[in-house]
């Protein structure tokens, strides 16, 4: 193997790793907000008055969200993923209650 093609082949390698270092970190970091965000629905949500208030802001939010994603160039696979991590966001049965109405 010649030395370039060897540094090429070194220089990806590195890379790669630098890239699953940091795709590990941001998914430590999204678990992170996915426990605090759980945690905070589930606390105001036992509260009727909340759960209304969280119910209808959520809904609005998620729907404005859906209709702004199909207006994107995302790939289906990668909005279908980006659903599937916001409903993870929060509790089933809130989602259940305010997921868009497109994916019924």
């Amino acid at each position: 193997m010649k030395k370039i093609e060897h540094d090429l082949l070194l220089t990806l390698a590195e890379t790669v790793q630098k890239m699953h270092i940091a795709l590990l970190q941001s998914q430590a970091q999204l678990e992170a907000l996915r426990t605090v965000v759980i945690g905070v629905h589930t606390a105001l949500y036992d509260d009727p008055a909340w759960c209304a208030r969280i119910t209808s802001a959520l809904t609005g939010a998620i729907e404005s969200d859906f209709c702004q994603a199909l207006g994107s160039t995302y790939a289906d696979d990668i909005l279908r993923q980006r659903q599937e991590w916001l409903a993870n966001l929060m509790p089933a049965d809130i989602w259940s209650q305010v997921r868009p109405r497109q994916m019924d």
